[in-house]
């Protein structure tokens, strides 16, 4: 198409961005997320990896069985119902840190290994990270949103540090990749809150501009602060 006659627009819909929502167990990530959403052209469709669903109302990819997820290719196979569908905007995978650990396995069986050390030269890990990476950065390619829920890593917690839990060679991924880097948590007074600027000792990121440090862990003030309208709103 040659060189372009003009420049490119910030994005004016929050469902085509991506989040690394990460935080405490049960502090509520995974009801912020179903909440993101509608009813209509602007689902969220879920890919749950571990339990913790079954009092919130969402919309669940299930294996052709009616079963949940177990495995990277249930994964594979949810991405290509969700690349089709028209009236899903958004995938969260909840957790990412799981899913990470299925793509590991994946790969492992294929070479009959039980570690990606035994691979010669580095061979099985270099598959593993290529794998998964070449996967996530599809899916961040598509004009769809994408939320990576994972927890706190409690390694980095005992040193003082609120990181991600997230395998170190798949960081660079994920901070290339996501617009906002989300950390959830309660405070003295039990407030369910995201800090979404860094600090000496809180990972968390955000790209837009647009949002204060502190916001309430509500999908409602998520979108209020964004100014950001769905795209069933601007129609």
């Amino acid at each position: 198409m040659g060189l372009p006659t003009s420049k490119t627009k910030a994005e004016s819909n929050f469902l085509n961005t991506s989040i690394l929502l990460y935080g405490d167990p049960k502090v509520g990530k995974s009801t912020f997320v179903s909440q993101l959403g509608d009813d209509n052209k602007n689902k969220v469709l879920f890919f749950a990896t571990e339990s913790g669903h079954k009092f919130l109302e969402v919309y669940k990819w299930q294996t052709d069985a009616g079963k949940d997820p177990s495995s990277w290719e249930d994964f594979k196979a949810c991405l290509s119902d969700f690349y089709k569908a028209d009236d899903f905007s958004t995938l969260a995978i909840d957790t990412v840190t799981n899913l990470i650990q299925w793509c590991e396995l994946s790969v492992l069986k294929k070479h009959g290994a039980r570690d990606e050390a035994e691979g010669k030269y580095g061979n099985i890990f270099r598959e593993i990270k290529r794998e998964f990476s070449s996967i996530i950065t599809r899916l961040g390619q598509l004009n769809k949103g994408i939320v990576f829920v994972c927890h706190v890593n409690p390694k980095k917690e005992k040193e003082g540090m609120i990181y991600p839990d997230l395998p170190e060679k798949f960081e660079n991924l994920f901070n290339g990749l996501v617009d906002y880097i989300f950390y959830a948590y309660s405070d003295d007074n039990n407030q369910r809150l995201i800090r979404t600027k860094a600090s000496p000792r809180i990972v968390a990121g955000d790209r837009s501009g647009k949002l204060p440090e502190i916001i309430k862990l509500e999908a409602k003030m998520f979108k209020q602060n964004q100014n950001l309208k769905t795209q069933e709103i601007q129609k």
